[in-house]
């Protein structure tokens, strides 16, 4: 019995696919990441008493592109790696910015967390 060459390609592509899925890598990046996270720079810092409009915005958008596994995984690692960064920073604020941003997050913001845990 002769297959098609479409029906060959057709195979082909979805064997592709279907072996990749497993391995699949992050779409978001760090510099995302941290093109998000900057605007909430002066709250963690305490000099804002609310997180900005532009921090809460921010968030949001890190919220809905982290998607996936791969992607929640690599935005807790962005942000992990921010620890130390600056001095002065009030974890404790970081951490409670979903909540004063109104934001449900599957990605705790605490410097301190296995990123591999993060499902």
């Amino acid at each position: 019995m002769a297959v098609s060459g479409a029906r060959l390609l057709f195979i082909a592509v979805a064997s592709c696919l279907f072996l990749a899925g497993p391995y699949a890598t992050a779409a978001i990046t760090c510099g995302a990441v941290y093109g998000a996270v900057t605007p909430c720079l002066r709250y963690a810092l305490g000099r804002d008493l609310q997180p900005s409009t532009a921090c809460c915005n921010g968030l949001g958008r890190l919220n809905s592109a982290a998607t996936t596994k791969a992607d929640r995984q690599a935005a807790c690692s962005c942000l992990t790696r921010l620890k130390g960064t600056y001095t002065g920073v009030d974890y404790g604020r970081i951490s409670g910015l979903p909540g004063r941003c109104n934001i449900v997050s599957p990605v705790p913001i605490d410097p301190s967390i296995d990123c591999s845990t993060i499902s």
